[in-house]
């Protein structure tokens, strides 16, 4: 039994220790510079001149999401400042949070309508040579196009991977207009980082608790965790101590201590998988014991919890 429950312990540990040592950033990088074009009326396309263009999107490796801005005007000697890589940069953080709601994203208002398709190569060779004047078609997708829009921020979440092309027509008869666009990305990077001083400190201290515990040594396993709880609070630690007063009957502080376990848990994105694990680890010393006092008041803590995660 202390060999399974030593086992457990130091599977346990291992996630966990793994999880510290990576972490998730996101980086807004630009993938088309603002650039501004001029496109003729439809009339003036019969005559030789373009109505329509495209323009190609890579997207990046760990594209999260990706946008597009722009607004018209009704020539090319002033184009209006987009921004928006500075705003987008504004909205997230490098944990990935968000600052503020998409909705805020401002393109300066525009003077002329313009139809924006978004496409991928096939449908965008048909675009350029106007398959829908000659009774043929193109496809698009829907969440990246608009049309009839002087200007607007789009923020599209599928696709995110590949190559794809911004399709841009002006369906004016008579009047040319001016596009300003910029295209921005957000990526997600996953990164290795050395743990601390104080980490590798509660490491140490981590190992000889769990070698306390596995001797039945709870009450030097309590004091060595405790250490552990100051020098890198997390929610293992708290799980584990919560175990050790289950195993001594003393209700109280085991769920004082699977509460905090909870609290810090639920700000993981491993949520849900942390609190499964909690209470399989409850259940598989009750399968090798006595059934712990308090401890299926703790499991149906731990799974009401659990429910509440999406």
């Amino acid at each position: 039994m202390k060999n399974i429950i030593l086992l457990i312990l130091l599977v346990v540990n291992s996630i966990h220790s793994n999880a510290q040592n990576t972490v998730t950033e996101r980086k807004v990088i630009p993938i088309l510079a603002p650039q501004t074009f001029f496109l003729n009326s439809q009339t003036n396309a019969t005559f030789g001149g373009k109505n329509r263009t495209n323009l190609e999107i890579n997207l990046p490796k760990n594209t999260v999401e990706w946008y597009y801005s722009f607004t018209t005007t009704k020539d090319m000697s002033s184009p209006p400042a987009l921004n928006l890589l500075a705003q987008v940069t504004k909205l997230y953080d490098p944990t990935g949070i968000t600052a503020m709601a998409t909705t805020t994203l401002f393109s300066p208002s525009g003077v002329s309508v313009c139809d924006i398709f978004l496409l991928d190569k096939n449908n965008a060779k048909a675009f350029i040579d106007k398959g829908d004047k000659w009774r043929n078609t193109y496809n698009f997708i829907a969440s990246g196009t608009r049309e009839n829009y002087t200007n607007g921020t789009i923020t599209i979440t599928n696709p995110k991977t590949g190559t794809y092309y911004l399709g841009f027509k002006n369906p004016s008869l008579t009047e040319g207009l001016s596009v300003t666009v910029e295209v921005v990305a957000i990526i997600e990077e996953f990164k290795k980082v050395e743990p601390t001083d104080n980490e590798n400190k509660a490491n140490l201290f981590a190992n000889l608790a769990q070698k306390a515990f596995a001797e039945h040594d709870y009450d030097k396993a309590l004091e060595l965790f405790s250490k552990v709880i100051h020098l890198n609070n997390n929610a293992d630690v708290y799980h584990k101590t919560g175990l050790i007063y289950l195993i001594q009957n003393n209700y109280s502080q085991a769920i004082d201590h699977y509460s905090n376990a909870i609290i810090l848990a639920k700000k993981q994105k491993n949520a849900k998988a942390l609190l499964k694990n909690f209470v399989k680890q409850i259940e598989q010393y009750n399968s090798t014991n006595t059934t712990l006092t308090g401890s299926l008041d703790v499991i149906h803590l731990l799974n009401s919890e659990i429910k509440k995660i999406k």
